[in-house]
C-alpha cells in the first residue's frame, strides 16, 4: 500500500512559535529585554507542503517544499502494510 501526499500530511506535526498572551490579551514582554514572548505550537502539515518522504520501521521522515525535516510516527498497521510493499 503506497501512501499518500494527503496521508503524509496527517503523520506529521509542524511546531511553530506564538506570541505568548497576557491576561489582557495582549503579547507578554520580557521583563528586562522587552522582547515578546513566544510559547510553541503544534499545527497540522498541509498536504501542499509534502515534498517527499520515506517511511522506516514505525517512524516516517517528511521533507517540506521549504526545506524542513519533520518526523512523525506510522501507525503499526501502515507500517507493515508499508513493509511488505
Amino acid at each position: 500500500m503506497a501512501l499518500t501526499k494527503a496521508d503524509v500530511a496527517k503523520l506529521v506535526k509542524r511546531t511553530v512559535y506564538v506570541p505568548k498572551l497576557g491576561k489582557d490579551k495582549q503579547p507578554m514582554l520580557h521583563q528586562v529585554t522587552k522582547v515578546p514572548l513566544t510559547e510553541p505550537k503544534q499545527v497540522d502539515v498541509q498536504e501542499e507542503e509534502v515534498l517527499d518522504w520515506i517511511v522506516r520501521g514505525g517512524e516516517i521522515t517528511v521533507v517540506t517544499t521549504d526545506g524542513r525535516k519533520l518526523l512523525g510516527e506510522v501507525p503499526a498497521d501502515i507500517a507493515k502494510k508499508h513493509a511488505e510493499a
